[in-house]
């Protein structure tokens, strides 16, 4: 995961929910994206 990546998602995440979204979002992002790697679809 990159810097712009983690960035982009935080400020996203923070916009729809708030501080929770801010704390959560590297969470579900990197989740995310290993889940699309293992299906090949990333």
């Amino acid at each position: 995961m990159s810097v712009w990546e983690l960035l982009a998602v935080m400020f996203v995440a923070e916009a729809v929910f708030g501080p929770a979204g801010l704390v959560a979002a590297p969470l579900y992002y990197a989740y995310l994206k290993k889940e699309l790697q293992a299906a090949a679809l990333v």
